[in-house]
């Protein structure tokens, strides 16, 4: 990857001249300048390096997150309009009823979770760790098994994008979220522990959404009879 471990980005862009590609080049050059000037990070090994690749991600998203989440959007809008017109559908077609029953069995604090990931948190760590804890509020030490866990994930992630109000109106870009998270999180970060568990949750949820139609949510979700 783009920190000096070698490696390609996950998912390189296909211009080499957009904003993904510019973060890229500049959180490089930054955490190369940082650890030329200071050896003994170097020293002390992979966590402190993964700290000084989280601090630099910081800095630099916060002075450009806005253009290089635009560009993420941009990439992934074609897949971001096809999941929202099948929350639309499913939600236009439910029934109050159903609504509300589905709104006592969802946890508020994961939903609003779910909801930061996108409007709160402005680096690829932040994102994926935001994850974690909304997978955290979902479980609620229960000890839910892998299915269980991604189907309450996905249930929640519906819920979030209906937002609290009376009228369906959904403008989300939760495939971009997940683009940025694999850009610019390091590969140690993805691959262990509950952050890599959160990924493939936040992964295999939205391919799941994808492939099958919004009108069938209630049955293959909910278990509507």
């Amino acid at each position: 990857r783009a920190r000096g471990g070698g490696g390609e980005p996950r998912w390189p862009p296909d211009e080499t001249n957009t904003p993904i590609a510019d973060a890229h080049g500049v959180i490089h050059h930054v955490t190369l300048s940082f650890l030329e000037q200071k050896d003994e990070v170097v020293g002390r090994g992979k966590e402190m390096a993964t700290k000084v690749a989280i601090a630099v991600d910081a800095l630099v998203f916060g002075q450009v997150y806005e253009e290089v989440f635009a560009d993420a959007k941009r990439l992934c809008a074609a897949d971001d309009k096809i999941l929202n017109g099948k929350v639309t559908s499913f939600f236009e077609n439910l029934s109050r009823e159903r609504y509300e029953d589905i709104l006592r069995d969802v946890s508020e604090p994961a939903v609003e979770a779910l909801r930061y990931v996108s409007t709160k948190c402005h680096t690829a760590p932040d994102k994926l760790a935001m994850c974690v804890k909304a997978l955290e509020y979902i479980d609620g030490n229960r000890g839910l098994n892998g299915d269980e866990l991604l189907t309450r994930f996905i249930q929640h992630v519906i819920v979030m994008m209906r937002g609290p109000g009376e009228v369906v109106c959904i403008d989300e870009a939760l495939h971009a979220d997940l683009r940025m998270i694999e850009e610019f999180c390091q590969d140690d970060i993805l691959c262990l522990g509950k952050e890599g568990y959160a990924m493939a949750i936040f992964q295999s949820g939205l391919m799941f959404l994808k492939s099958i139609p919004g009108e069938s949510y209630g049955v293959e979700i909910w278990d509507f009879g």
